[in-house]
């Protein structure tokens, strides 16, 4: 699957001023501005997908992107031409891009207007030369001509200056960003739309998939009242397929409707996410005043939709780029001159149209016409309701023989057959032999068979003796893509966030949930749950005091391995009036897959249409099986229990009366497991402020390979046993081998270079020809004997685990050594750290320690500011491991039963 582009480059905080500012365009960016509905909206919108530098890959989607993202907010929002100022490829230069921002909207704005600043594009990051940013880089915007001769990105900061002079005309600004890193700036599956700086680290697959919750470009502190919407956050990636972007697909999806009351930022935020996750791993970012109206939304009635040309046995359909489109995609038709609101209300609708012939903007449809409604007739609107079969297929790739970690023939051959020929999974699954697939089949080490999904980590496990449960792992996959891109649809009855959800630990746990349970704390808004390793928990559900009905609620939780639970189990009816909470009986426990953001949904119908949500999480049999059951005679669920299966979508009977449906609504929360989920900041007399931090305690083995035989294992393995020893910290030259055991060794103390020094020979991997000890100042040079076993790492995009850093101070002239455990969240081994103890007013340190950088929030300093950086050596066997799959992170590390009291004592 095709990653993030590496560009070897620096970029530099230069200004490349044009001499003379550059000519702007005059249609839709400098003409007087026109108000509608007695507001006025300015926007300008960039799409940059093709570069002058050759470095900088080429990207389909941005200018796809500008022409959708201008649909939107001309058919939706109604914002005049003469408003609309629009930059692509070739005319958004970084000179460009500067002076039709001040002719577009600054110096168009006036108080009281809505501005809206969207790009689509590759973002970055670089080195934050006024240390402004806590993790010590600035977020990048590419232009068409970044990073030719003396042209450079647009940095964060610049954004920001140029937004402050915005804002001082207009308080009401909306930035979106759909470019990787965009969490703070201000894209690969799928092509990334980012281009990383040499020597910086964006995180390894692990800590990317946990993201960022700094405010964006720091706007959102300095400018209230301004709102950014990213497609990722920072260190991660933003992605595109099919030749637009994901994000901005889901924003089209969410801002396209018109709900009966003006939609707000943290509405559009919640249903944004769910469908995001459905196409891939990056996390979007929704930050600032997020009770706020979407684009100032105040009045207008209809949604992004397609519309009636020719009504018939077979109705003609033409309308703007809508995601979800496509055969069997299923659209309600309405009369157009309904209210606001009433577009999304199923028992307003004429009827359902299934779409069973799609090029480009038109379509033909089957029409199932609702009873008592009268016939579909040209003009009327046809809005999407859940979108195309293609939406419930997973790409699938079975790994070459050839490759690193390649499948066998007869394996190959195997699965093929065993996947075609599966009833469930045949009818969601696509193989295919292309790059960017959404799960790839592959071999571990020991011959057993990995399923590996988007974001590069291994999501279920099995011998190969067990392969034929591959298509049903592909299939629960499946299903939880459908599953997570269902829109609720709460017409008139409803608000969008009259429902919501939470999870909440219960009160007996065992001894590892009592261990962990200290560490739960409520998420920050539009963040995940972090689930503490081993914590028992139940769904909590409750109904808004200002909702108009009471409710059914039941819901689904969706874990990453594949993992589908639909609640209540037992098909129970549960009730809510509004200002009521409900707590399902249902337990679920924090546990493997660990750090991969999970989900829970919970959903709420009339109680009129009871919808018994547990069968959406079983086979086509089993449901089919409750056919003609009071259960299962619901609208809502005959019309959802045919959308999980291609082919089955709408009815191709005109009166039959499962095509009646009745509002309901939705919630849904994201969530994730941690091994190690909160650090107690050590304090008390004689704390340091300027030391780091040890993590007593510390659980690696969410970092451990399945592979007990590779390099990484042994490494980590080796320091964690070390760490649940008592080793002082002495720096000296009294290590005596020939003398002494180990033991008698460790006993007197170890320092930093001899620790790491000690987990590679001690785990019977060459360290260099010699194996002789190396002390920090040896370490420097390219020509180090470090360089007969690692290679040299500063350049590289991304720190990875167990990449050995080392730093000097040339003025005092001495040095430290670390190596990483967690690039995201900025953990290492090594010693030298804070552990809470104080002798004399100086804090003691420990030999061998797991450590929380707390000084600097990068990894370019250590304890002082003058400790920097020299060196980054990244040992040469974990490479080829990575590149096997030996190296990544398992699912059998933490054990049959991580959670078994055994191992928390």
């Amino acid at each position: 699957m095709n990653r993030i582009g590496l560009l070897a480059v620096f970029v530099l905080h230069t200004a490349a001023a044009a001499a003379t500012p550059p000519a702007v365009k005059a249609a839709g960016c400098t003409q007087a501005a026109v108000a509608v509905g007695g507001h006025r909206t300015l926007a300008l919108v960039v799409g940059v997908g093709m570069f002058k530098s050759p470095e900088v890959h080429a990207l389909a989607g941005p200018t796809n992107d500008v022409d959708n993202m201008v649909e939107l907010l001309r058919r939706r929002y109604q914002v005049p031409k003469e408003n609309l100022c629009v930059l692509k490829d070739a005319e958004a230069t970084v000179a460009a891009f500067k002076a039709t921002f001040d002719k577009a909207l600054v110096e168009r704005a006036q108080a009281g207007d809505v501005a809206i600043v969207y790009f689509s594009g590759h973002g970055s990051q670089t080195t934050d030369l006024n240390r402004d940013e806590e993790d010590g880089l600035d977020e990048t915007w590419l232009l068409h001509d970044s990073r030719l001769g003396t042209v450079t990105d647009l940095v964060d900061d610049d954004v920001e200056a140029m937004l402050a002079k915005l804002y001082a005309k207009t308080k009401n600004v909306t930035v979106i960003l759909d470019s990787c890193n965009s969490g703070s700036a201000t894209r690969g599956l799928y092509t990334p739309r980012s281009e990383q700086p040499v020597g910086k680290p964006a995180g390894s697959a692990l800590s990317a998939a946990l993201g960022s919750t700094k405010p964006p470009m720091k706007t959102t502190l300095s400018m209230p009242g301004l709102v950014v919407l990213s497609a990722a956050s920072d260190g991660t990636v933003a992605l595109e397929t099919g030749g637009r972007g994901i994000f901005t697909d889901a924003l089209l999806q969410v801002l396209g409707q018109s709900p009966r009351d003006p939609l707000l930022y943290s509405q559009a935020a919640r249903q944004v996410m769910p469908i995001v996750s459905a196409r891939s791993y990056q996390l979007p970012s929704f930050q600032g005043d997020l009770t706020r109206e979407v684009f100032g939304d105040t009045s207008i009635p209809r949604p992004l939709s397609w519309e009636v040309k020719t009504a018939g046995a077979t109705l003609k359909l033409e309308g703007p780029p809508v995601p979800g489109m496509g055969i069997n995609a299923e659209l309600r038709i309405y009369d157009p001159n309904l209210k606001r609101g009433d577009f999304n209300d199923p028992e307003l609708a004429l009827g359902v149209a299934t779409i069973t012939k799609f090029v480009g903007l038109r379509a033909d449809a089957r029409f199932a016409l609702k009873t008592g409604k009268r016939a579909p007739k040209n003009g009327d609107l046809a809005v999407l309701a859940r979108p195309g079969d293609q939406s419930l297929v997973l790409n699938v790739r079975l790994r070459p023989a050839a490759e690193p970690g390649g499948l066998t023939k007869a394996v190959d051959v195997a699965l093929r057959k065993a996947i075609t020929t599966d009833a469930e999974a045949s009818k969601v699954i696509t193989l295919t032999d292309g790059k960017d697939p959404d799960f790839e089949v592959a071999t571990a080490a020991d011959g057993s068979l990995l399923l590996i999904g988007p974001e590069r980590l291994v999501r279920n496990r099995e011998p190969v003796a067990n392969a034929a449960a591959l298509p049903t792992h592909l299939w629960h996959h499946a299903r939880q893509k459908a599953l997570k891109l269902l829109v609720a649809e709460p017409g008139t009855t409803f608000n969008a966030d009259d429902l919501s959800v939470e999870l909440v630990p219960v009160a007996d746990q065992n001894d590892c949930g009592k261990k962990h349970r200290p560490a739960w704390v409520a998420p920050a808004t539009n963040q995940p749950q972090i689930v503490p390793l081993c914590v028992v928990y139940n769904v909590k559900a409750t109904l808004s005091d200002k909702a108009k009905q009471s409710v059914l609620v039941g819901g689904v939780m969706l874990s990453t391995d594949g993992s589908t639970t639909g609640f209540p189990i037992d098909g129970s009816k549960r009730k809510l009036k509004p200002g009521e909470s409900t707590i399902f009986s249902e337990r679920f426990q924090g546990n493997r897959p660990i750090d991969v953001v999970d989900m829970v949904r919970v959903f709420g119908t009339l109680e009129t249409n009871p919808m018994p949500w547990y069968l959406l999480t079983v086979d086509t049999a089993t449901r089919d099986a409750k056919k003609g059951t009071p259960e299962a005679a619901g609208g809502l669920y005959q019309a959802v229990s045919r959308y999980l299966v291609p082919g089955q979508r709408g009815s191709p009977l005109v009166g039959v009366n499962s095509t009646d449906e009745s509002p309901w609504i939705a919630a849904t929360l994201g969530h994730r497991t941690e091994v190690n989920p909160r650090f107690e900041e050590t304090k008390g007399a004689g704390a340091p402020a300027s030391k780091e931090y040890t993590i007593n305690d510390f659980d690696v083995r969410g970092y451990l390979p399945d592979d007990a035989e590779s390099a990484v294992y042994k490494v980590l393995k080796l320091e964690s046993d070390l760490m649940k020893r008592t080793i002082p910290y002495k720096q000296h030259n009294g290590w005596d081998d020939t003398k002494k055991t180990d033991d008698d060794n460790l006993k007197t103390g170890i320092d930093c270079s001899r620790a790491i020094w000690f987990a590679f020979t001690r785990s019977n991997l060459p360290y260099n020809k010699t194996n002789k000890f190396l002390a920090t100042a040896d370490m420097v040079d390219v020509k180090s004997p470090m360089a007969d076993e690692f290679d040299r790492c500063d350049s590289s995009p991304a720190l990875q685990v167990g990449d050995v850093l080392v730093y000097r101070d040339q003025g005092q002239g001495d040095g430290h050594v670390v190596m990483v455990i967690d690039p995201g969240k900025r953990i290492a081994w090594g010693s030298h750290g804070w552990d809470g103890t104080s002798k004399a007013g100086q804090p003691q340190q420990r030999g061998v320690q797991y450590q929380l950088i707390k000084y600097t929030t990068d990894w370019e300093r250590w304890d002082r500011k003058n400790m920097l950086q020299v060196a980054c050596w990244r040992y040469r066997k974990f490479t080829e491991e990575a590149t096997s799959l030996r190296a990544v992170p398992g699912v059998t590390a933490l054990g049959d039963n991580p959670c078994d009291n055994t191992h928390c004592n």
